[in-house]
């Protein structure tokens, strides 16, 4: 992948204002590390989002501020609108390229299993996973292949997940990650007559034709 830059410029505005930045195309951000910042900053929200959509969290990206010093930062933290899902804030981790990180890595299920044509399920225990990595080295997600489970039951734990050598998952290799669950069984309920009132008179066919000749 061709290296990601992203030109920024210092923040002034701030809180309710950032609305303003939204209207001209703009995302307001902040930038923060070991030796950077914090500090405030705005992005061209057309140049995010293509960065964004190629690459997504845990990839580096040279980021320019007011085209003067360039920093090496991971995507983090992106808020999002809950109904257009248009990028409302994002944070910048600023980072060494010789310095490990520690990052959390989204988990996705992959593999056929004829298991699941039956109503089974495969069920994530877990959605993401910390690792730790250099940061040219960090995942973009972990797969987590099903096809292998042959019975209901059986369970996928940390220590099964296929990294690179020099990717170090922090997570307990005791943590499930997903298990595939038999079908749910459907029971029903027996219906069971009326209980009828003490003194109350049952009515039957008899009872009806009964009334009918009174």
């Amino acid at each position: 992948m061709d290296k990601l830059k992203l030109e920024a410029k210092t923040r002034e505005i701030f809180g309710k204002k950032n609305r303003e930045l939204r209207e001209k195309g703009l995302i307001p951000a902040t930038v923060y590390g070991k030796k950077v910042g914090p500090f405030s900053i705005s992005v061209d929200a057309k140049q995010l989002n293509d960065i964004y959509r190629k690459s997504g969290d845990n990839t580096v990206v040279e980021l320019s501020i007011d085209n003067s010093g360039n920093h090496h930062v991971l995507i983090q933290d992106v808020v999002r609108t809950p109904v257009s899902g248009e990028i409302m804030h994002v944070d910048f981790h600023a980072i060494s390229l010789t310095e490990k990180v520690k990052a959390f890595v989204e988990l996705e299920i992959i593999g056929d299993n004829e298991l699941l044509k039956t109503g089974g399920n495969a069920i994530l225990a877990m959605n993401e996973i910390e690792v730790e990595a250099l940061p040219t080295h960090l995942p973009h997600k972990i797969e987590v292949d099903i096809s292998g489970l042959k019975e209901f039951g059986e369970t996928i734990y940390v220590k099964d997940l296929k990294v690179n050598a020099d990717v170090k998952i922090l997570a307990d290799e005791g943590n499930p990650v997903v298990t595939l669950s038999a079908p749910e069984k459907i029971e029903v309920e027996e219906v069971k007559p009326a209980e009828v009132a003490e003194g109350e008179e049952v009515k039957t066919e008899e009872n009806k034709e009964e009334a009918k000749t009174e």
